[in-house]
């Protein structure tokens, strides 16, 4: 059985060109995954790794995940919280810092 929580965004929406990226005059090589390219962050998407419970209401469940330095190439650490909610309205209201 394949379980997917909800996969709604990457740590790159975009290309990267050659898959290797120049920072502060550092360059990483990231995964290629796209005829050559890395695109969107590689290859261990945030669907596919195990994420902390931070907390549990009647309503909503806040989850985080650290995504260590050098994880697909990327360089430092980088850090997501998201927070399901149904509010009173029966909406579902899906809020991430990263």
């Amino acid at each position: 059985m394949k379980k997917i929580l909800l996969s709604i965004f990457a740590f790159s929406v975009s290309v990267l060109s050659f898959a290797n990226i120049r920072l502060n005059g550092v360059e990483y090589t990231t995964p290629q995954n796209n005829n050559g390219q890395t695109l969107h962050g590689g290859l261990k998407g945030v669907d596919m790794v195990v994420w902390d419970v931070d907390s549990v209401t009647e309503n909503a469940i806040v989850l985080s995940y650290l995504s260590p330095d050098g994880q697909d190439g990327m360089p430092g650490n980088r850090t997501i919280v998201m927070t399901y909610t149904l509010t009173p309205q029966n909406e579902f209201k899906v809020d991430y810092v990263a």
